[in-house]
């Protein structure tokens, strides 16, 4: 009888053990799910911060190329405002996009990561290949 007391004793003791062991395990793969989401969510909220910052550097440039097409002259003008008003467009587009990073899912956010790279690529090449050759009205 003691023998079989004892190997109850052992039984339930082995089982806590394991219950207890199973759901430390648990709690450590529900902490390191956490610990994923909240990664993915720091690097996306770091990204959009980067990208504002960077956009606003965009939108500086922009106004300051506005006073120089405001204070020129001829036919250049027209044309350096046209390729203005492009650019801003463009710029309050990716910004819409970046806007609408703030809040993508884990699913969304690489895709539209990519996308949103893609269009900063693009509006900076043109920036950067703006002929901005144009009379300066001095009068």
């Amino acid at each position: 009888m003691k023998n079989i007391t004892k190997q109850l004793y052992f039984l339930l003791i082995f089982g806590l053990g394991i219950l207890a062991f199973t759901a430390c395990q648990q709690k450590n793969n529900t902490n390191q799910k956490n610990n994923i989401e909240e990664q993915w969510k720091q690097d996306r909220d770091a990204f959009v911060d980067n990208m504002h910052d960077q956009l606003d550097d965009m939108k500086a440039n922009l106004d300051e190329l506005q006073n120089k097409i405001d204070d020129s002259t001829g036919k250049a003008k027209d044309e350096l405002q046209q390729k203005y008003d492009k650019l801003q467009d463009e710029t309050q587009q990716l910004e819409d996009n970046l806007d609408d990073l703030s809040n993508a899912s884990k699913e969304e956010w690489q895709e539209k990561k990519t996308e949103i790279q893609d269009q900063w690529e693009s509006l900076k090449d043109r920036w950067n290949n703006l002929d901005i050759n144009f009379e300066i009205d001095t009068h």
